[in-house]
């Protein structure tokens, strides 16, 4: 017998291992659940270039933020009008 071949019972742990692994990697794939938002957000007509999307308004601490897409990337930036006192001193 070879040295480069397992014995049975290697060979069953082996496979008992790899089963152990490979259901521990599914189970958490499956269990990843995105949260949903907790922030609301409404739909505007504002749409800064012609071929990025339609930004959308986001209310957080009773401020207002725009919301969208820009390039490679995803802008959050005050709208300025805010209603939180904290913020008209």
């Amino acid at each position: 017998m070879s040295k480069d071949k397992l014995t049975p019972t290697e060979r069953v742990i082996a496979i008992a291992l790899f089963t152990i692994v490979f259901l521990a990697m599914l189970s958490g794939l499956v269990s990843c659940k995105s949260p949903k938002p907790n922030v609301p957000k409404t739909k505007t007509t504002y749409q800064i270039e012609p071929d990025l999307a339609i930004v959308e308004i986001m209310i957080i601490d009773s401020c207002e933020y725009l919301y969208g897409p820009w390039g490679n990337a995803t802008v959050l930036t005050h709208k300025g009008n805010c209603k939180n006192p904290k913020h008209n001193k």
